[in-house]
């Protein structure tokens, strides 16, 4: 949904760049890297102080109305308990904001630590995040770890920390996603399957399907408010 959100804080500038195009310039840089780009020129602290009360506002109004888990991730991640599966979320959303939007999901019951850039210093595609998660961890041998993503950065960091990369293509054909994950999954359950053993081979080709998940409109109401 980030560029949902930058979208809307934009517009209420008057800008008319579209979801679309600002999701295909998206950088995975900080909030402030990212209007930067987005404007094609440095904007000064007065001006990112304005940006970010506004996209503070937009966020909140998506929390509070639209944001959910989609299905099957809270059992997903209630099961990877069950079986003494540690899980780590590395995020590019800093700690505050990821804290808050953890919390409201229902994954902070079962998530054992948080890594994000502002913490850790770095923002996906570098690897800086998914190698200190190692360390916390205690990971002596990478190939036991996971990393679902659902975006090109992801698969980009994990790569680079040397563990396997799963990606999830909820809203984004894979066509998108240009770098080569390990695995491509069909579902959620996949996760569980790969934790078990259980399948391997058949996940390594890009799946057919051009979505396997959409995420749901949000109604334009909001643009409105």
């Amino acid at each position: 949904m980030v560029p949902y959100r930058i979208h809307l804080t934009l517009k209420a500038f008057g800008y008319t760049k579209s979801q679309e195009e600002i999701s295909n310039e998206l950088q995975s840089l900080s909030l402030r890297g990212e209007f930067n780009v987005l404007l094609g020129r440095e904007i000064s602290d007065e001006e990112f102080n304005m940006y970010q009360e506004t996209y503070r506002e937009v966020q909140t109004r998506i929390r509070k109305n639209y944001l959910k888990p989609f299905p099957g991730v809270l059992d997903l991640m209630g099961e990877l308990k069950r079986l003494g599966v540690k899980i780590g979320i590395v995020s590019n959303r800093r700690k505050p904001s990821l804290i808050e939007d953890c919390s409201f999901l229902g994954f902070m019951e079962f998530v054992d630590e948080l890594f994000p850039p502002d913490v850790y210093g770095g923002y996906k595609p570098d690897p800086v995040a998914v190698l200190a998660a190692l360390k916390h961890f205690n990971v002596t041998n990478p190939k036991r770890v996971l990393f679902v993503g659902d975006a090109k950065p992801d698969v980009q960091a994990s790569n680079a920390s040397g563990i396997d990369s799963c990606i999830v293509p909820y809203a984004r054909v894979p066509e998108t996603i240009d770098v080569a994950p390990t695995y491509w999954l069909r579902s959620l359950n996949d996760v569980l399957l790969l934790v078990k053993g259980e399948i391997k081979e058949e996940l390594k080709e890009k799946p057919e399907l051009k979505i396997i998940g959409q995420i749901p409109q949000i109604n334009e109401k909001l643009e409105a408010s």
